[in-house]
């Protein structure tokens, strides 16, 4: 699957609700996962039903959808695809355990026109919409599509890479994954995936096993938390392209 594909569907996040029904926003995946209490949804805790629900990615006809997400689900085919084995955490539903359905998420720099979420507070950016635009910005080779992102900090399917100052000191909205040999996987336009092994102990704080990263170390989610010469933000922040609006 190829950028034209994943972009063309673009990436909003979790769609659903009135907000989402008046901007008339479409995303990739739909859902939000949870294992603390979060303030970004009223389901939240470890047994949120979205935890486990793959219809809200595979299926565009879902009724929790509205035709407006699970639109990449036709591609991918096996939801499996998209939950890493590194990834242990579960929800207890129905009595029974399950594993939670998703591990990875779009980059938030590509999929669709600026946009500005308010519980962000981000300003609007520019991102890119057409395969031309990484070309002549990047390159394929270069930038990222998918993440892996830590199971104590994932929700919807935006990767909220954060690019407010463009030195290495910046900070990134959602922590990445360090489940592997404590680095991150990513995959990216061209098609190749890579491992990164991060050196920087600020890349990846401790996780407690069934909390949530929020929870842990808030201070990793304030947009002026910077990490003065932290390589591994440097890589991400070369990785997730210039596309502030200047």
């Amino acid at each position: 699957m190829g950028i034209t594909t994943a972009i063309s569907f673009r990436n909003n996040g979790d769609v659903r609700g009135p907000v989402a029904t008046a901007k008339g926003l479409q995303s990739w995946a739909n859902g939000f996962l949870t294992l603390g209490n979060s303030p970004f949804t009223k389901n939240s805790g470890p047994n949120n039903y979205d935890n486990i629900n793959t219809e809200l990615f595979m299926n565009p006809d879902y009724s929790e959808n509205q035709g407006r997400a699970g639109l990449l689900g036709a591609y991918f085919k096996n939801p499996k695809l998209l939950r890493c084995p590194a990834d242990k955490s579960q929800a207890i539903l129905f009595q029974r355990v399950h594993n939670r359905v998703r591990t990875y998420s779009m980059n938030s720099a590509l999929g669709g026109k600026a946009i500005n979420h308010d519980y962000l507070g981000w300003e609007p950016y520019q991102r890119y919409e057409k395969e031309t635009d990484v070309l002549d910005r990047l390159g394929s080779t270069r930038q990222i599509l998918f993440v892996c992102e830590r199971e104590d900090i994932i929700d919807d399917g935006f990767w909220a890479s954060w690019v407010d100052d463009p030195t290495p000191m910046n900070n990134y909205q959602d922590p990445p994954g360090s489940a592997h040999n404590r680095g991150g996987n990513f995959s990216f336009v061209d098609g190749h995936v890579e491992s990164k092994r991060w050196q920087d102990e600020r890349t990846s704080p401790p996780f407690f096993k069934g909390e949530a990263l929020v929870d842990n170390s808030p201070q990793s989610f304030n947009p002026a938390y910077v990490q003065p010469n932290n390589p591994d933000a440097a890589w991400l922040i070369q990785r997730t392209g210039d596309w502030r609006i200047k």
